[in-house]
């Protein structure tokens, strides 16, 4: 899926739900999404607002959408199709927050530096040739992922709330839902319970539980295009919608 098809969705849903009374709303938007978060009752001649959350301290916001139904808001984080990223942020920001909430070492912080940036440095001052791909550095250096991994492991549950449910604001609100779908047809599942299910989760190195911990874009061969997306981590759930399946309402 592509940034812009998941705006694209999102946009067809808050088209779909904003400023409508709940018996103008189309009944499969409403069998699939409102009847599932909403935990207050509602009538027909209720009013919706939908719109997307404001981000605060200029930082995005992991819920997409924002419903309104009867004073009471809804903050649902919105996926669809394969391979979703569910989390990215910039690498020192994620160190900052693992030294303070987990507790992570210098030592610590240093190897997982090491495996985003992928220069044999930790501030992204190698060269271009020395550049490896995460297949080059899980074999050339197997201890520095291991160690990485225990700390995932030791950590998954903190760890998968920040990825999945709060995001990287602490300011913003958190998501409360995920739906994976689009107007026509989608599935429901509340954060809390997702948490739960993907840190009882793993995979091979790296993941966190059941997301797959990878460098948003290693730019291997130094082309201006990508080298700002370099120094940045990010998530994946490889198999969204079977497990989001497998999870209680």
């Amino acid at each position: 899926m592509t940034k812009n098809s998941g705006f694209i969705n999102e946009n067809e849903l808050i088209e779909v739900l904003n400023n409508k009374h709940i018996r103008n709303i189309d009944n499969k938007v409403k069998m699939n999404l409102l009847n599932k978060v909403c935990q207050h009752s509602f009538s027909d001649s209720d009013f919706v607002i939908c719109r997307r959350p404001k981000q605060i301290d200029n930082v995005a916001t992991k819920p997409d959408i924002e419903i309104i139904i009867k004073g009471i808001s809804y903050h649902i984080s919105i996926k669809k199709g394969s391979g979703n990223s569910v989390h990215q942020e910039p690498l020192e920001q994620f160190i900052k927050f693992c030294l303070s909430d987990i507790c992570l070492s210098a030592d610590d912080a240093n190897k997982i530096r090491f495996f985003i940036w992928g220069d044999c440095t930790f501030d992204n001052s190698g060269k271009i040739y020395d550049r490896m791909s995460a297949v080059e550095i899980k074999k050339k250096y197997p201890k520095v992922i291991n160690d990485i991994q225990d700390i995932f492991d030791k950590n998954k549950a903190k760890l998968i709330d920040r990825f999945i449910k709060q995001g990287a604001g602490k300011n913003n609100p958190p998501a409360s839902h995920i739906f994976y779908g689009t107007k026509d047809k989608g599935i429901v599942r509340k954060t809390d319970n997702i948490i739960k299910y993907l840190t009882n989760s793993s995979l091979k190195p790296l993941s966190v539980g059941g997301l797959t911990f990878q460098a948003w874009n290693r730019n291997l061969n130094g082309g201006s295009r990508s080298e700002n997306k370099r120094g940045h981590i990010q998530l994946k759930w490889g198999n969204i919608e079977k497990d989001l399946n497998l999870i209680d309402e």
